[in-house]
């Protein structure tokens, strides 16, 4: 007795494109001429995630020392009787 059961998201599932699963980003990449191939496209970005995360760690302050804060000025700050001008 052989039993066969019909998945109803079979025709769904191989008539799916990616334009139905949402963004296709890799397929913009070829479109506008970067890449030749979709396995080339994910190798264009690939790279330009990492070269983003090396350029993020150059530029971020490593700490508070590094910032310089302009100076205080005298005539901001209150007088000892701050209920006087």
């Amino acid at each position: 007795m052989d039993l066969q059961f019909e998945d109803p998201l079979s025709d769904y599932k191989r008539n799916a494109t990616p334009r139905e699963a949402g963004f296709d980003i890799t397929g913009l990449v070829v479109r506008l001429g970067l890449a030749k191939s979709r396995k080339q496209a994910s190798y264009i970005l690939l790279a330009a995630a990492v070269l983003a995360l090396i350029l993020a760690f150059v530029f971020w302050p490593r700490s508070s020392q590094d910032i310089e804060l302009p100076p205080v000025s005298s005539n901001l700050a209150p007088s000892g009787n701050p209920g006087r001008f």
